[in-house]
This record gives C-alpha cells, structure tokens and sequence, in this order.
C-alpha cells in the first residue's frame, strides 16, 4: 500500500467465467491483525491503528447479507479463541 504500509479498501479483481457454473464473486481479505500497545508495535511504518482499519474494511465486505463468510483459522489455534470466527458470529450469529 505504498510508502506507509497501511492498508487498503481498493479492491483487487479477479473476474473468472465458466457456463458450467454460478456466478460467485470471491474477496481475498486480509487477516486480522493485533497490536497490543505494550507488547507490539506496528511494522515499519504502520500506523498506530492499523489492526482497527483491518477490521473496518473486513466489516464492510462481510455485512452483505449475500456474502458466504469462509473464517480460516489454523489447526493448531483454540477455535473457541478464533478471531476470525468471533468476528463472523458477530455479524451472521
């Protein structure tokens, strides 16, 4: 995202057409990013806020009520401790 590193809402398209099947419309977001003010800093020339604009832009694509949210967590991560799957009950419970 340039010279600050931050981040961008600017979508990146990527336009696929088959007959064979239906229409679908794929987002590639990024990953929730946490910064804990004792512990870490952003990268480089971040900004300070950057995990709070990472979850704006992400709030704004899975709010559509025709969006299919697909949270991806690793295996070895507590699922019941999944930002990303926090994040989609709080917008599609």
């Amino acid at each position: 995202c340039g010279n600050a590193k931050g981040v961008s809402s600017l979508p990146i398209k990527l336009r696929m057409f088959s007959q064979e099947v239906l229409d679908l419309l794929l987002v590639d977001l990024p990953g929730i990013t946490k910064v804990y003010s004792c512990k870490v800093e952003p990268i480089g020339d971040q900004p300070k806020d950057i995990e709070f604009q990472v979850l704006a832009m992400l709030k704004q694509y899975i709010r559509n009520e025709n969006c299919l949210i697909m949270a991806v967590s690793k295996a070895t991560d507590d699922l019941a401790n999944s930002e990303s799957l926090k994040l989609a009950r709080e917008v599609d419970p």
